[in-house]
């Protein structure tokens, strides 16, 4: 399949919903898609390979992975430990990505005002 179409996973989960990684699986029969887009929440990081596995197991193709979009804000924030958390979530977002077989993961490197008046230093944590 040269040009597959994904459904990203913020489809079906959300806030309103509790974020509940379930919902994935509750919903990917319904949806005329080749795939999933897993996007990657902060508020699951202590259950990420918990829900990582059950994914995995579920069948569901998920060629990519969203990052979680604090990870570039953190950066840019660079206030106290924040590129060190952020670089470890990061990582953990990586780890996530390829326990459930993703070949590509989208990063926002910056996000909002501060990101882009320190660039330069979300450019020096990218390396």
């Amino acid at each position: 399949m040269q040009h597959p179409i994904l459904c990203s996973t913020g489809a079906v989960v959300g806030r309103v919903n509790g974020r509940d990684h379930r919902l994935i699986m509750k919903y990917r029969p319904l949806l005329r898609c080749d795939g999933m887009e897993f996007m990657m929440y902060g508020s699951w990081y202590e259950r990420r390979r918990e829900i990582a596995r059950e994914l995995a197991e579920s069948g569901i193709a998920f060629p990519v992975v969203h990052a979680d979009k604090s990870v570039g804000d953190r950066i840019s924030r660079d206030q106290g430990t924040d590129t060190d958390d952020a670089l470890r979530d990061f990582e953990w977002n990586c780890e996530t990505a390829n326990a459930i077989g993703a070949h590509q993961l989208v990063l926002h490197l910056w996000g909002g005002v501060d990101s882009d008046r320190h660039i330069g230093h979300n450019y020096r944590a990218y390396e």
